[in-house]
């Protein structure tokens, strides 16, 4: 499991460089690896939800923010990011519920 988290580690600061240089497919594909070693990655999920919403894809974004806010329930920026995906697609009653 320590190689593992050596490994997520990487891929993520692998990721918020490809990020940050523009390269958001690269950064993508970073991230679904994290996910491919653990599923239950919160930073991978968030960013990747991040990601989603910037590029307009909202519900794939949900998918992500629904999957985090799982790990942990109380995070007020997934909470907050959740809502207002939800308010994006026309969806309400969710996005009150958030």
């Amino acid at each position: 499991m320590k190689n593992n988290n050596h490994v997520i580690q990487e891929l993520g600061r692998s990721a918020i460089m490809a990020m940050n240089s523009g390269d958001v497919s690269e950064a993508e594909n970073k991230l679904l690896r994290v996910l491919e070693i653990d599923p239950t990655d919160f930073n991978a999920l968030n960013l990747l939800a991040y990601l989603c919403a910037i590029n307009g894809n909202q519900l794939r974004a949900i998918h992500y923010l629904e999957a985090a806010i799982k790990i942990k329930p109380l995070d007020g920026t997934v909470l907050i990011n959740l809502g207002k995906a939800y308010q994006e697609i026309g969806n309400h009653q969710n996005s009150i519920r958030v």
